[in-house]
């Protein structure tokens, strides 16, 4: 069952500077309105070990702190995944991950801001597109200002 994040713990470990974090894009049951409403299915993010997230794990750093990022797709779907990469242009910061695929990432916060990360099936461009399966694959990444990487 998918726990409801409240975003009130980071997700990773930040050490050093670098935060080391794992999504994982996991199947999962969820009751949108509630205990009393109908179980569906969806996919989630979760980092390993623990539930899946609805959203997914807030990751949470100080601007200059890098990111390595690893990704792992544990659900039967194919997905896209963006919105990780703030100094890409958004055409060029997706990650496709086959049904089973481990991909991983490095890369630097560089902007203060709060922005979205998501995911969307295999096909689909725009997290706009997405239907039941996919609608959750979304997540928040905090990059603060005024205290050095740790």
């Amino acid at each position: 069952m998918a726990a409801i994040n409240q975003n009130r713990v980071p997700g990773g470990k930040l050490s050093r500077g670098t935060l080391t974090v794992a999504l994982d894009v996991v199947d999962a049951a969820w009751q949108p309105e509630g205990i009393d409403d109908p179980v569906v299915r969806v996919l989630a993010l979760a980092e390993p070990g623990k539930a899946p997230q609805v959203p997914g794990p807030l990751l949470r750093a100080p601007v200059g702190t890098t990111v390595q990022l690893t990704l792992r797709n544990r659900s039967d779907s194919a997905v896209m995944l963006s919105g990780f990469r703030q100094a890409l242009e958004a055409a060029k910061d997706t990650v496709h991950l086959a049904a089973g695929a481990t991909r991983e990432l490095t890369f630097r916060l560089d902007s203060v801001g709060t922005f979205a990360y998501w995911g969307v099936l295999k096909g689909l461009t725009d997290f706009r597109q997405r239907d039941w399966l996919d609608s959750q694959l979304t997540g928040a990444l905090f990059a603060s200002e005024g205290m050095a990487a740790v």
